[in-house]
């Protein structure tokens, strides 16, 4: 496994369609705008607890995204962050963190 070190997490791999699966480090705060959107071939995400928030349109049209685990650390998930993920089937969050951000979601 090799580990790419980027800076700037901003759109970094949009549209990127050989991203099979993502688990971000420890270092991550935010996942920022559009970062991952369009990444058609991801198929799960493990954000670590230390991601607290996921930006506007995140992972947007990642079609083939079926599994998503969200740490209790979250507290904010902007519009459409997940928007257009039809396949999105599995979505591990904590019951502490069942409040109207969950909601938002999928919007």
């Amino acid at each position: 496994h090799s580990f790419i070190s980027y800076d700037n997490w901003d759109t970094c791999l949009f549209g990127c369609t050989c991203l099979e699966s993502l688990v971000l480090p420890a270092s991550v705060r935010t996942v920022e705008q559009s970062a991952f959107s369009r990444c058609t071939n991801l198929v799960s995400i493990a954000l670590p607890s230390s991601v607290t928030t996921i930006g506007r349109s995140a992972f947007r049209c990642c079609t083939n995204l079926r599994s998503l685990v969200i740490s209790a650390s979250i507290t904010t998930v902007d519009k459409s962050a997940f928007a257009k993920c039809k396949n999105l089937d599995s979505i591990w969050i904590p019951l502490l963190f069942l409040n109207p951000l969950v909601l938002r979601l999928l919007d």
